[in-house]
């Protein structure tokens, strides 16, 4: 059984993405930056409506969407966001790595919920359900959301994080999150 204590540390601990930027927008000039907690929560937002849009024809479960997305980011609370271009800097899964160790750290003290929420990061780090697919999808619509406000807000160095090639994901995945992609794209100024 969970104790009230360890919940509240957990909670405390994961408020820190309330202050925590993410470092990609500060390193193109945005100031101020989106928190971690800013691009969580759209994430949350847009696995939502992906999946009720999703199942009125396949069988979703939203729950496990709607959790997975919550707890996608959470162990960057514990080192950060680290930018795309820092990455290559690191053996290949040294990111995710670090991210399964500081979730399992942050969430052990949370008794029987420990097991379920790591098996719920690990669901969306492998990516190999409909669930853990749908928040991957999210969280690259969010980023591509994000990329268009800074945009119209005047910031043209986030126009590199608008990769094209990459784009054919959505498409391939389903019509309504292709929709979202096009609905996304059709807002940019420089097109």
């Amino acid at each position: 059984m969970t104790s009230g204590e360890a919940a509240i540390e957990f909670l405390l601990e994961s408020g820190m993405m309330k202050r925590l930027p993410r470092v990609g927008w500060l390193q193109r000039g945005v100031m101020p930056a989106e928190s971690l907690a800013d691009h969580s929560y759209r994430v949350a937002l847009f696995a939502m409506v992906i999946a009720d849009a999703m199942a009125q024809d396949t069988e979703i479960d939203i729950e496990r969407v709607l959790r997975m997305a919550l707890i996608h980011d959470l162990a960057e609370t514990r080192f950060g966001d680290l930018p795309a271009p820092a990455k290559r800097y690191f053996a290949k899964n040294a990111k995710a790595i670090a991210e399964q160790n500081a979730f399992k750290d942050m969430t052990n003290p949370l008794d029987g919920l420990s097991n379920y929420y790591q098996s719920l990061l690990q669901e969306e780090i492998t990516a190999e359900t409909l669930e853990s697919q749908i928040v991957k999808m999210a969280d690259r619509l969010e980023l591509l959301l994000q990329v268009v406000e800074y945009e119209l807000a005047g910031n043209q160095l986030v126009a590199d994080l608008w990769v094209p090639a990459k784009h054919t994901v959505f498409a391939d995945f389903h019509p309504f999150v292709h929709e979202l992609y096009l609905a996304i794209k059709s807002r940019r100024l420089t097109k």
